[in-house]
């Protein structure tokens, strides 16, 4: 009768776990996908801040900030210019592509802590000779 006892109770509580476990495996994946659908925070795309905005919302932004006219200073005088006179025009897709998936073959930076490491390794390095 014991041993029928702890079994149901052990069940019981394996239910339990089994269920908070779904129900954190769910909020987790809501949390991914909302942080997918922005860039990541920080980012900054052609001088322009757009971390933590969403694709809609850093394309407003580079738009805007982009389609200020330009100053030009030409001796005493100076000079406005729409950027859209001029030929001027944004490749968005390209700009948030390229943000979104960054070239793999860039070199990561050091980390502050080895940083003297990799300056210590270029002085070391051979440099090429000329051949005559």
């Amino acid at each position: 009768m014991k041993a029928r006892r702890y079994s149901s109770i052990l069940r019981k509580v394996s239910l339990i776990f089994i269920g908070a476990s779904l129900v954190l495996m769910f909020v987790q994946l809501v949390r991914y996908a909302r942080i997918m659908n922005n860039f990541q925070p920080g980012l900054v795309i052609a001088g322009v801040p757009v971390g933590g905005l969403t694709h809609s919302d850093a394309e407003d932004r580079l738009t805007q900030a982009y389609s200020l006219p330009i100053e030009l200073h030409y001796q005493n005088a100076v000079i406005q210019i729409n950027p859209a006179a001029v030929g001027f025009s944004l490749d968005l897709s390209g700009m948030l592509a390229a943000a979104e998936y960054p070239p793999l073959h860039q070199p990561a930076k050091p980390a502050p802590r080895c940083a003297h490491l990799s300056a210590t390794a270029s002085h070391t390095s051979p440099s090429p000779q000329q051949v005559s």
